[in-house]
């Protein structure tokens, strides 16, 4: 964008507000994530919560309101991506070593370099600011569950102790689909060997369903455990 842009991110954690802006709307214009004024962000359909999910809905106003969605999703994924495979950048992010202007130096230096747009840079900057850099993965997640919302999607993450065959997906497919009525299900399989077994079903915002060989042993443990 050829223009400089203003976001006001207020924030409250318990009863503590703090307020952090970041010029990612108009200079005349402020974009809050504070509960009140939740009426000035543009909707995707769906209301996230947690610190993540404000940050997300700040985000996604503001990418909105410049007509620059796709181009923060895509850039979004990009990053999600390196946290996944950079083990220096994800540690870059979780470091609580760097004070405040050196974290937004070293944020504005791997935007410039990656070539971000100034919504997503600008954002960055302001996890920078707040010391919230450690919260990146969670905002991206947050920004892309929004983003599946806006497009009448939902996504759906499915842990398994091992890669499960296409017979086994189908199937699962085929069962979750009654849960999402009139809704396109993005599946995203999850390896996690520690569930032991079975299977961790994760669909949308508000739908969590654990039936993890884990999760049994943990609760047998638990019972095991009780006074008689």
């Amino acid at each position: 964008p050829s223009t400089s842009f203003e976001m006001a991110m207020a924030l409250r954690v318990g009863a503590a507000r703090m307020a952090a802006s970041v010029r990612l709307a108009a200079p005349t214009r402020a974009l809050a994530t504070a509960p009140d004024a939740q009426s000035g962000l543009v909707s995707p359909g769906i209301q996230l919560y947690g610190l993540e999910g404000r940050y997300a809905h700040a985000l996604f106003s503001a990418a909105s309101k410049n007509n620059a969605l796709g181009q923060v999703e895509k850039e979004l994924t990009a990053v999600q991506g390196s946290l996944k495979a950079d083990a220096s950048f994800a540690g870059f992010l979780e470091s609580p070593v760097l004070n405040s202007a050196e974290r937004v130096d070293s944020v504005n230096k791997i935007m410039g370099a990656w070539k971000m747009s100034e919504t997503t840079k600008n954002f960055f900057v302001t996890l920078a600011e707040n010391n919230r850099l450690a919260k990146a993965g969670g905002v991206i997640t947050s920004f892309q569950q929004l983003m599946s919302a806006s497009r009448n999607e939902v996504i759906c993450t499915v842990t398994s102790a091992e890669a499960l065959n296409s017979t086994t997906q189908n199937s699962l497919k085929k069962s979750l689909s009654a849960f999402a009525p009139g809704q396109e299900i993005n599946f995203d399989y999850v390896v996690d060997p520690e569930i032991i077994g079975g299977v961790i079903v994760e669909l949308g915002a508000d739908k969590y369903i654990d039936m993890s060989t884990r999760s049994k042993v943990n609760k047998l443990v638990k019972e095991l455990s009780a006074p008689i």
